[in-house]
């Protein structure tokens, strides 16, 4: 069958069918029938279900909480039939609203005045004709410039309740996950960054996510059924407002992590509810095309340019927002289940990779200390291995070697002790062999190096066109430089059939790494001018430099001025050339 776009009389009947049965576009707030449409026959069908205060009129549209539920169907063509079934489910989904009525059981009426003048500080004035996803952005930024006014409850809430709130997702199936909704995979504001913790059922084919932020909460799980994409969800803006409201540590009456429990149960008797309405459809599936959700639905080009399928606040935020950042999961064991671990720490060990880039050793060491007792805290072996390699690098650029060997061997102790990723144990095992050499300690050195060989035995390079080694080869430069420096020492202590062997195995690593390549002809350049021979450590700076290009200029320049460096020492010192030397 061959799909017949949309026509413009085509969008134009279906606007009507809409509108003429209450369902409306714009998606403002107090619109509860929502569709979308796009000229590649993509349909959005969302009902919306707001949680008010009930016996209180405001100004201003403040929900608790609001639940939406959404199909999205794409269809081969529009006509009887197809027109036929969206009445079925307009009609269904009216039903639907029908049988439903949510009423919260929070009361405020004690605490009227403080609530008032809590929503009058947070809640912003409406803008006519203004999104609903507007306007929930404009009240996330409100809360987040308003943040003093409820310091008392955000150190509250962060230490005191987030863990009673993680025992009820882990005893709902939604548990710590590194995992990312495909709507955020792109990245967030880098503010949020630091105080994003996401919950996922790991057993559920598609996506159900929790997303806890600081001062607010989404909810949704996503399911295909018969070719139609579904989304259950919820968000609430209110963690902060009622419990600041209704002094949340003394009213046991109101205990936030009770009504997110039976939100999400309320969510998933939602989606079975929608199950249920396909099913009565006794839909013929022919007439449905299968479709990417994540494509059709973050490519912004629907009707009015206007997406009405309920997606997270987060995602809109990243939309507006000029750059965007990944989450810092590469620095964690397991996933957060606190925003202690993920904002002051992460927030100290990026403020102090900056501070080491600008030289600034002393405040940069205070921040890493700081966060290594956070890491410690909440068990995060990976993370306080990542710090204490940061202030290995410190104390290598202060030349203080025996702190740089103090460093490493806690490392090495902990990955030992706890077992972490291979490729720390190789790197710190290498970072440990090369502080040796410098210290001289020639013996312990090669008891290092020979462990990063043993450990990568048996692997075979593959380099991309640059020269430089893909990131899943990463460690096969280890090997290489520690082949390297094995040959060095074994020279040194002439034991020449052992050095050649191991300076054999570093040029056969650099044929598929440059950077070992570089290094191969650098170090023994070094040596041999060390031992007066400017003959030979000219000639490989020579083959080193013919080494480089356009494309692979730029990755290796540190190398490279180090390599001209050499050079320039030589004709400057052995040679007694100046003006060669000066060239270089």
């Amino acid at each position: 069958m061959s799909i017949r776009p949309f026509t413009p009389s085509d969008i134009q009947q279906l606007k009507e069918i809409f509108e003429k049965n209450g369902w409306k576009m714009k998606g403002q707030v107090n619109d509860i029938f929502r569709y979308s449409l796009k000229k590649t026959n993509l349909i959005v069908l969302t009902l919306k279900f707001p949680l008010r205060l009930p016996k209180i009129r405001l100004n201003l549209p403040y929900e608790i909480a609001n639940f939406k539920i959404s199909i999205v169907f794409k269809l081969w063509h529009l006509n009887d039939k197809t027109i036929k079934i969206i009445f079925y489910f307009l009609k269904a989904f009216k039903e639907l609203t029908e049988q439903v009525f949510l009423e919260p059981n929070i009361s405020v009426e004690g605490n009227i005045q403080d609530f008032l003048n809590i929503l009058n500080l947070i809640l912003p004035e409406t803008i006519k004709n203004e999104t609903e996803r507007s306007w929930l952005n404009r009240i996330r930024t409100s809360l987040l410039n308003k943040r003093d006014h409820f310091s008392d409850q955000f150190n509250q809430f962060d230490k005191e309740k987030t863990e009673k709130i993680v025992n009820i997702l882990k005893n709902s199936g939604l548990n710590p996950s590194f995992k990312q909704p495909w709507e955020l995979k792109k990245g967030l504001p880098k503010i949020r960054t630091s105080e994003t913790l996401l919950f996922s059922n790991e057993d559920e084919k598609l996506d159900e996510f929790f997303i806890l932020e600081k001062g607010f909460i989404t909810y949704f799980k996503d399911l295909i059924y018969e070719k139609l994409y579904i989304r259950t969800f919820f968000e609430s803006y209110n963690p902060y407002l009622l419990s600041t409201a209704l002094n949340y540590d003394q009213n046991t009456e109101f205990n936030f992590e009770i009504h997110v429990k039976n939100w999400i149960k309320l969510s998933r008797v939602f989606l079975n509810s929608i199950l249920d309405i396909i099913n009565n459809a006794k839909l013929n599936i022919n007439e449905f095309m299968t479709f990417n959700p994540e494509y059709e639905l973050l490519n912004n080009d629907f009707e009015g340019n206007i997406c009405n399928f309920p997606l997270s606040a987060l995602n809109y935020e990243s939309i507006l927002s000029k750059e965007l950042f990944e989450l810092h999961n590469n620095l964690f064991e397991s996933p957060p289940t606190h925003f202690e671990v993920i904002e002051s720490s992460i927030d100290n060990y990026t403020k102090a990779e900056a501070f080491i880039r600008n030289y600034q050793f002393e405040s940069a060491t205070r921040l890493l200390n700081e966060a290594l007792k956070i890491f410690n805290k909440y068990h995060q072996k990976k993370a306080v291995i990542s710090v204490l390699l940061l202030l290995r690098k410190i104390a290598s650029q202060l030349n203080d070697r025996h702190l740089e060997q103090n460093y490493l061997q806690n490392a090495l102790n902990i990955i030992k002790s706890e077992g972490t990723p291979n490729h720390f144990l190789i790197n710190i095992q290498y970072k440990l062999g090369k502080t040796y050499f410098k210290l001289r300690l020639l013996n312990e050195s090669i008891n290092h190096f020979n462990e990063v060989i043993s450990h990568n035995k048996g692997k075979v390079a593959h380099s991309e066109p640059n020269g430089t080694l893909n990131n899943s080869d990463n460690t096969l430069k280890s090997i290489g430089m520690a082949f390297i420096y094995l040959g060095l020492i074994y020279t040194e202590q002439e034991k020449l059939a052992e050095a050649k062997l191991h300076f054999k195995n570093a040029y056969e690593i650099g044929k598929n790494s440059l950077k070992v390549k570089l290094n191969f002809y650098l170090h023994r350049a070094i040596a041999y001018k060390q031992r007066k021979n400017s003959s030979q450590a000219i000639k490989l700076l020579t083959m080193a430099l013919n080494s480089f290009n356009e494309e692979n200029l730029p990755l290796h320049e540190n190398i490279f001025f180090k390599l001209l460096l050499q050079m320039a020492e030589i004709y400057l010192f052995s040679r007694k050339n100046k003006n060669k030397s000066l060239y270089f």
